[in-house]
């Protein structure tokens, strides 16, 4: 029973959500906007499958460049090899 009156309090915190997006005007869009997400963060942690937002990993497939340059080039031959490995001059420290 106790699962099902969260999951209805989720239901129910959904539709107030709903109620306070479409009741905004423009001199109050930002008070909505902050009803509306903390009503949706509550939502979402009562029944986090139906109203979490899913997760998507994305793979990045990044290749090292053949040779490691970790110093910053010296001489134009070092900054040649540097445009080479990393697609653009060297630009300081980060």
């Amino acid at each position: 029973m106790y699962v099902q009156a969260r999951q209805a309090q989720a239901d129910y915190l959904f539709d107030e959500a709903r109620d306070v997006a479409l009741a905004a005007t423009p001199g109050t869009v930002w008070v909505a906007r902050l009803q509306f997400d903390v009503i949706r963060w509550q939502a979402a942690r009562l029944a986090p499958r139906k109203y979490c937002e899913p997760l998507v990993v994305a793979k990045m497939q990044v290749e090292p460049p053949p040779e490691a340059l970790v110093a910053p080039p010296r001489c134009e031959a070092e900054e040649a090899d540097w445009v080479e490995a990393y697609g653009q001059r060297y630009d300081g420290p980060r």
